[in-house]
């Protein structure tokens, strides 16, 4: 956070949109107040840099959803 990150709540990653072979921006779902009642508004991110932290299972189902090249074909194995 010391580095001018942005810690976004209330809200969760649902799929990149690739340009070529380069992210172009992040789509997230929205959530509520309290985190559990999905909202019918979307949150668009652009950045030049993106960290994808979401463990062995949530990271791959991101990238799956993403539709993200995987030329060895080993993504979510």
């Amino acid at each position: 956070m010391d580095a001018d990150a942005t810690l976004l709540t209330c809200s969760s990653a649902d799929h990149f949109k690739f340009k070529e072979d380069k992210i172009e921006e992040l789509i997230c779902k929205v959530y509520d107040s309290e985190g559990f009642q999905q909202s019918a508004n979307t949150l668009t991110i652009r950045a030049k840099h993106f960290v994808l932290s979401a463990g062995s299972i949530g990271s791959p189902a991101v990238l799956l959803r993403s539709k993200a090249p995987d030329p060895f074909e080993t993504l979510g194995k």
